[in-house]
């Protein structure tokens, strides 16, 4: 499983290495949808800086996106950081994007961990 879940205060931070599929961010998803601490969940955090490959189609963002629209009502101040570098996770993000239009979720891309944790933890008044 190239994936780490850490559970943090107010939220999940994901640490994807290696090669890095579509059905494992999934699962990796599924899990935490499974677990009692996800209704009170303000973030979600997927770094992919030490991922050196990936088999991620837009139909698998697709299906993420199937259910997390489903289940953000469940938890629906969740902000959404995706942290990486390459340009083809710009591009199912973009994907995402559209898929999720109608959420209210909150997604952002980001180069640096630092910069994805600062905006997650910021509230609106």
């Amino acid at each position: 499983m190239p994936y780490e879940t850490i559970w943090e205060d107010e939220g999940v931070y994901w640490r994807f290495f290696d090669q890095v599929t579509g059905r494992e961010i999934l699962q990796a998803n599924l899990d935490i949808y499974m677990d009692c601490r996800f209704r009170s969940l303000k973030y979600q955090i997927l770094n992919f800086l030490e991922s050196t490959d990936f088999d991620i189609t837009a139909e698998d963002v697709a299906s993420i996106a199937a259910y997390d629209n489903e289940l953000a009502g469940g938890a629906p101040e969740m902000r959404v950081a995706i942290v990486a570098t390459r340009e083809e996770i710009d591009e199912l993000h973009d994907v995402y994007d559209s898929e999720t239009v109608h959420s209210p979720w909150e997604t952002g891309i980001f180069r640096e961990l630092r910069e994805a944790r600062g905006w997650v933890l910021i509230r609106e008044v």
